[in-house]
């Protein structure tokens, strides 16, 4: 898939980028709005632009203050589908750093593909339904798989209590901003309870302190409640909300 060429405007954006990853990824032509508002006059050209490249999903990433973005946003056929909810914490004053963290093995992978296969279910993915379920597994999978290949930093893991074999992960990327971003968390059922998502937040924090960083960012989802309780023991506040929409021009395959 790719971009469908449209006439030149000189000095004038596209209202909306194509999305060429999502596009290859869900097999559907993927867009997203450029900005965080609407008005009436942006939503046409948005409309417009959609039509001319034929795009099936678009994002919208609304900022959650402007009444007018919300009204047009449903008034032009975009559905709700996530809050985000995005946490920022200085690293200064950190707790010792914790036992039972290491760099990932490449034998941790397997099992912590299944791990990350099954632990994003509140994202904006899982709760379209006209994504299918097992490709929004997928790509939290490729989505670790890919962290592992360079796309992160890098891939810390939780040893499990007792026994051997990874209890859970996570990923950081050190921003040239001097923030370090934590991009996938996730711990296993079965050792869930035990303190192993703290472990691991505490651990990327010290990664992201030993290698120049200032402050730490995450995003999660506002229905994910356990989420924030466990990234606000760990010292974040929120920094932003944002309201995912998402917008179809096809009917459900």
């Amino acid at each position: 898939m790719a971009p469908i060429p449209s006439a030149p405007h000189e000095g004038v954006p596209e209202p909306a980028e194509y999305l060429e990853w999502d596009s290859q990824f869900f097999a559907r032509r993927v867009a997203r709005v450029r900005g965080q508002h609407l008005t009436p006059q942006s939503t046409a050209a948005i409309l417009r632009w959609c039509a001319e490249q034929r795009i099936e999903c678009l994002y919208l990433l609304a900022a959650p203050a402007d009444p007018l973005t919300i009204e047009l946003a449903g008034r032009n056929a975009f559905t709700l589908t996530d809050v985000r909810v995005a946490l920022h914490r200085p690293i200064l004053d950190l707790p010792p750093a914790p036992s039972g963290i290491r760099p990932l093995r490449p034998e941790d992978l397997p099992p912590l593909i299944e791990v990350a296969r099954a632990s994003f279910t509140d994202s904006r993915f899982f709760h379209d339904p006209r994504f299918e379920r097992s490709r929004c597994e997928d790509l939290y999978a490729e989505w670790l798989e890919s962290s592992c290949r360079g796309y992160a930093d890098c891939v810390l893991v939780a040893e499990g209590e007792g026994e051997r074999g990874p209890a859970g992960f996570v990923t950081c990327k050190c921003g040239a901003d001097g923030e370090g971003n934590i991009g996938l968390i996730a711990v296993g059922p079965r050792h869930q309870g035990h303190g192993a998502g703290a472990r691991l937040v505490t651990a990327a924090l010290h990664y992201f302190r030993g290698h120049g960083m200032t402050a730490a960012t995450v995003v999660t989802q506002a229905r994910n409640i356990q989420s924030q309780r466990l990234y606000q023991r760990c010292g974040f506040l929120t920094q932003s909300i944002g309201l995912w929409y998402h917008r179809w021009e096809t009917p459900p395959r």
